[in-house]
């Protein structure tokens, strides 16, 4: 078992969140990395103790990476808020991840700056000036005052806040796990006024910066999130603890979606688990190459057929995007195989279909071996370069530096060669020629093959040109249909 601690606002809803997903198998909501021993919740209240309400989980790493619990994680903040979650507002709801064991701080920083950049990736470059330094001595100061006065206030402040403010919480989502176990939405009967931050509060983050290119000119990122090692944890009060199970009406800052999403992966995950077979657990990983230095190095598997993930899939056809991006980052094959699957299914459905593309090729990243390529690019990128005439799409990614990028492009074709478009599919394969990875040159052998059932003339002729210089994998994929000696012809 392994142990992260997270702040993502109120404890109250971070802990009903995390504790939902499969791998879970201890919560508790509690106050960390302050200064002040042993506090009580009217003692946080007042945003004078440095510590952050947080929730403690512990897991079994056997069945969920610490990866995808902080990837998970981030899906239920706003990363950019200083602050605030909600209608939260004060230090005590800053956000954070934290670690008590030091291995563990590779992993949360490369999700950071993972989410980061995704960030950076949206944002248009603005002139530089001298906020940051201003921030940073803000900060500085603020953090100063705060250490030699906390001693001699913190009683005062707590005997004039405490019967005024300790109850206070916004309206916003209410949830009742008691009766069907998802959200509702009613309003909240305690009070609506949020408490405004302490005068004392330490001042925002400074935002991290990277240069964009060009004299004075950056992207800024302002990501608000903590990642730091775990100082100190005190569990909070009895009844904090497992709050919106005690209190199926209680107070919670998370959207319906967001905890329906929860709700929705941590279903597919056990019913796909349900599934799982013990002779396909072993077998999968040595027959996808998961071996270091090998294509699907890493890649994890629960023993699941695809006939039975299918199913699966079709019981989930109405996932939203963000349900399917959360399965596209899980380390199970599967649980990627699964959200594919749902796509395919929703692009059939779908009435905006460049909507579906477009995710398609946004989360590329998570379609990382061969059969996560061909169960998806033909019925979905594929299927949608049908009814266009612009297919540039494919030599982009045809150029990519990533081995599955390029698959993807030439595997599509195949819904373009049942329909009688072999151009783009011949252009490929010549694009491929010197392709050193055996992957992609079974993947251009087999879509040629596919050309020469419906052509074989032209088949045919590109052989004729190009036999010589072929590789021997590709060529002999496209000569699969050929009779013996015809294909003892284009070997020799």
């Amino acid at each position: 078992m392994k142990t992260i601690y997270f702040a993502g606002g109120c404890f109250w809803g971070t802990e009903h969140y995390m504790r939902q997903f499969d791998g879970v198998v201890e919560t508790a909501v509690g106050y960390a990395n302050g200064h002040v021993d042993e506090p009580s919740y009217q003692q946080v209240y007042t945003d004078l103790t440095g510590h952050v309400e947080c929730v403690r989980v512990v897991f079994d790493e056997t069945v969920v990476s610490l990866r995808t619990l902080c990837r998970l994680f981030f899906r239920s903040i706003d990363p950019l808020s200083v602050n605030r979650q909600g209608e939260d507002v004060g230090t005590r709801y800053r956000t954070g991840i934290y670690w008590s064991d030091e291995e563990d701080r590779a992993v949360v920083e490369q999700v950071w700056q993972e989410i980061c950049d995704r960030y950076m990736a949206r944002m248009v470059p603005v002139t530089l000036t001298s906020n940051t330094t201003t921030n940073n001595t803000s900060n500085t100061t603020t953090s100063t005052t705060i250490n030699t006065t906390i001693n001699t206030t913190i009683n005062t402040t707590i005997n004039t806040t405490i019967n005024t403010t300790i109850n206070t919480k916004p309206t916003t989502t209410i949830i009742n796990p008691a009766t069907s176990g998802s959200p509702s939405l009613s309003p909240s009967p305690l009070s609506p006024s949020p408490p405004s931050p302490s005068p004392s509060s330490p001042a925002p983050f400074p935002p991290t910066t990277t240069t964009a290119g060009g004299d004075g000119i950056e992207c800024r990122c302002s990501l608000a999130v903590e990642k730091l090692p775990l100082q100190c944890f005190y569990p909070a009060e009895e009844y904090h603890q497992d709050y919106l199970y005690k209190n199926p009406e209680g107070y919670c800052h998370l959207t319906l979606e967001t905890l329906r999403l929860a709700k929705d992966y941590s279903q597919i995950c056990r019913e796909l688990r349900a599934c799982s077979r013990d002779d396909k657990r072993d077998i999968l990983p040595r027959f996808f190459k998961t071996g270091k230095g090998e294509y699907g190095e890493g890649d994890m598997f629960l023993g699941v057929v695809v006939p039975d993930n299918r199913k699966i899939a079709l019981k989930h056809a109405d996932a939203s995007f963000d349900l399917i991006a959360a399965l596209l980052e899980s380390e199970w094959h599967e649980c990627r195989l699964c959200a594919l699957l749902i796509l395919v299914e929703r692009f059939r459905k779908a009435t905006f279909k460049d909507e579906v593309v477009e995710f398609y090729l946004k989360h590329t990243a998570g379609i990382n071996n061969w059969d996560l390529v061909d169960l998806s690019a033909p019925y979905i990128l594929g299927a949608y370069l049908i009814t266009v005439s612009d297919r540039q799409i494919l030599y982009d990614l045809a150029c990519s530096a990533c081995m599955w990028e390029q698959r993807i492009a030439i595997v599509s074709t195949l819904m373009l060669i049942r329909h009688g478009h072999f151009d783009d599919t011949m252009k490929l394969a010549e694009m491929f020629l010197r392709t050193k990875h055996d992957l992609m040159q079974k993947a251009t052998g087999w879509m040629l093959r596919e050309v020469g059932k419906r052509d074989e003339a032209r088949l045919v002729g590109f052989l004729e040109t190009y036999k010589s210089v072929m590789p021997r994998t590709m060529l002999r994929y496209a000569l699969e249909k050929f009779s013996p000696q015809r294909r003892a012809y284009f070997m020799k």
